[in-house]
């Protein structure tokens, strides 16, 4: 059975569960409760629509129950569909805006996060253990990157139960965020040309897909770069070059092996960000990392950075999708492994001798005894994620059907 078909099939089984029902039997959670209300309308997948959503969180260690105050936040929203491919399933992601009571678009601070006016309400779906971007994103931050904060939630919406969420930062520029300067269309000579900027490599789905393709190909095909910030409908034609003509003499320097002295390619890139975006990718076995959903930014006066990570739900052996052999493979490398080859640039680092053995060093670092990619660590990481899903997962099998024994899909992970 293909993946379309298995998809299409849990939807017309899904379909006959009565939902409601199961809402009125729900008490509390040992996770916060995040109730939006449409008002009738339907949330489509563009452009947002005005609905209210409420918070419940008592702190803590503490219960929430649906009959305590709405005391994290209660007012406005813009609620949207997102995703590209997970739009397909029955349980959705959701790109939240938060507003004040006359619609103006205003920052909060959700759950103890820093202050922000856009999230996402990621729904995990195709992951059966429904921690890996979690448990991704907090092993990146230990290693002292931005990574997206994350909070466990549990979603009522129009008072149907719909499951366990993650309440969860976007990749934005921000102080809190991506912290890099801000580029303002008057930018456009000079020092202040030089950044802040942010690049990924992505589907084009939701955004106008601006960007330019790589001079150099892999073996399918050159990598499109796109435009995050400025936005498309934002940066002006000097900013877009700009940054344009930057990658390009980066990928360049690469790809005629300028390895060392003047206009070698440490000129425009932070290996560190690198080795450790690899890291993390390798470690996960990102069947999609390098080729999707990655992401490079640069700072005023500062070289190209590689990061943030991001999506991280087809890792640890969760590939999901028949492309006719299993893109998971733990004796190969995820950025070289035939279709899931991401930019050229990555090859040619690797073909660097020196930068090889930066990374060797580095991995050997960070998996030494109480390091944070120790095996020991992340085991004990990942139980701690779990327990504060462990009451919750029930609830969410009663409502998807997806995840099944979960203490039996979290030692799969482990092994």
């Amino acid at each position: 059975m293909t993946s379309m078909l298995k998809c299409v099939f849990i939807f017309i089984a899904f379909s006959f569960f009565p939902i409601r029902a199961f809402s009125q039997l729900f008490t509390s959670s040992n996770l916060p409760l995040v109730l939006i209300n449409t008002n009738g309308q339907t949330i489509l997948d563009a452009p947002k629509i005005i609905a209210d959503m409420g918070i419940i969180w008592n702190g803590s260690g503490k219960r929430n129950s649906l009959s305590d105050p709405k005391n994290n936040y209660n007012g406005k929203i813009g609620i949207e569909k997102r995703g590209s491919s997970s739009q397909m399933f029955p349980k959705k992601s959701y790109g939240v805006e938060t507003k004040s009571n006359d619609l103006v678009t205003t920052d909060f601070s959700l759950l103890g996060m820093p202050e922000e006016n856009d999230w996402i309400l990621y729904a995990p779906y195709t992951d059966k253990t429904m921690i890996r971007d979690v448990l991704t994103y907090t092993l990146d931050a230990s290693l002292g990157h931005w990574s997206p904060r994350c909070r466990f939630v549990e979603l009522f919406l129009n008072g149907n139960y719909e499951g366990v969420y993650v309440l969860m930062e976007k990749i934005k520029r921000n102080k809190n965020r991506v912290d890099i300067a801000k580029l303002l269309t008057t930018d456009i000579s000079g020092e202040n040309l030089t950044g802040g900027y942010i690049i990924k490599i992505d589907k084009t789905t939701g955004n106008s897909g601006a960007g330019w393709y790589s001079n150099y190909s892999n073996v399918v095909g050159n990598t499109y770069y796109q435009y995050d910030y400025p936005k498309t409908d934002v940066i002006v034609s000097p900013q877009g070059t700009y940054i344009k003509e930057y990658v390009r003499s980066m990928e360049t320097a690469l790809y005629q092996g300028k390895f060392t002295g003047t206009g070698s390619y440490h000129d425009f890139l932070n290996d560190s960000s690198f080795i450790d975006f690899m890291i993390i990718n390798e470690l996960a076995k990102n069947v999609d990392g390098y080729r999707l959903s990655s992401y490079l930014y640069k700072g005023k006066n500062d070289r190209i950075n590689c990061g943030p990570i991001w999506d991280f739900n087809l890792t640890y052996g969760n590939d999901l999708f028949d492309w006719g052999y299993d893109r998971s493979h733990t004796d190969v490398w995820q950025f070289n492994d035939g279709g899931n080859t991401g930019a050229r640039f990555w090859k040619n680092l690797f073909d660097n001798a020196t930068f090889k053995c930066y990374l060797s060093k580095r991995w050997m670092e960070l998996t030494g005894t109480n390091q944070p990619l120790n095996y020991s660590i992340i085991s004990k990481q990942i139980d701690a994620t779990v327990a504060k899903i462990t009451e919750a997962a029930g609830r969410e099998q009663s409502r998807w059907y997806t995840i099944g024994n979960h203490a039996t899909q979290i030692s799969s992970m482990k092994s």
